[in-house]
């Protein structure tokens, strides 16, 4: 893939990442999890209760994306809810999610690209989700905080991505500016846009998801994330 833009910026200090399909196969987790309890993630019974879930929550609004509400619906059209089952099946999926993204980041030698990265830069994280299901995915790949200084979700600022406040909190919360910083993630739309409209460079890795990107932008493509490294040479 090729860019507009011939290298990084020297000048870059603070690197931010998108959690979700740019760090780890996210999608992917989600599904081998779901299965770890006996449901399809593409069944109708699962994405009828996942439909029901978001229609009468606001559109955008960061508890439409937790998956207990997911089950606690499921649960309750099947006959089959109570506050202890829900609480296992939760617990169960949560577990299964956790270790494969523990296999994942091993697998795709993230932990290696980090070690390299936190020696020139400041590391940190900015996601759409509730804070719980994040910071089980991180306590998976960074538990003690060795690579990322930060995590901004969309939970405790009230917004989710594309909106610029997400960003502006994450900015300010490790004192650094638009100018300074290299916003990493997997969409156009909701990373690079409002990232590129605020002044920060960006890369777009297409690892996962191969999000559609307008021709002739002042960004980094990657088909791998691991290229990043080379980018920041």
């Amino acid at each position: 893939m090729e860019s507009t833009v011939k290298r990084l910026d020297r000048s870059i200090r603070f690197i931010f990442f998108d959690l979700d399909n740019t760090l780890v196969h996210s999608d992917l987790a989600y599904a081998k999890a779901c299965r770890a309890i006996q449901i399809d993630p593409e069944g109708d019974e699962f994405l009828t209760a996942r439909r029901a879930v978001k229609s009468r929550l606001p559109t955008g609004h960061v508890v439409a994306r937790n998956r207990l509400l997911y089950f606690k619906e499921y649960l309750s059209q099947k006959n089959m809810f109570s506050p202890g089952h829900l609480l296992q099946l939760t617990e169960t999926y949560e577990s299964a999610m956790v270790k494969d993204i523990e296999a994942q980041w091993h697998k795709l030698e993230r932990q290696t690209l980090m070690e390299s990265l936190k020696k020139r830069f400041c590391l940190s994280i900015v996601t759409n989700e509730n804070t719980r299901t994040q910071l089980l995915k991180i306590s998976a790949i960074d538990p003690m905080a060795k690579f990322f200084v930060d995590l901004t979700c969309s939970e405790e600022v009230g917004v989710e991505k594309p909106d610029p406040r997400i960003f502006h909190r994450a900015l300010e919360k490790v004192g650094a500016s638009p100018g300074e910083s290299l916003f990493v993630g997997d969409s156009w739309l909701m990373d690079g846009e409002p990232a590129c409209k605020l002044g920060m460079q960006v890369v777009i890795s297409q690892e996962f998801i191969r999000d559609p990107v307008p021709e002739g932008l002042p960004i980094f493509q990657i088909s791998n994330l691991n290229e990043l490294e080379q980018l920041c040479q």
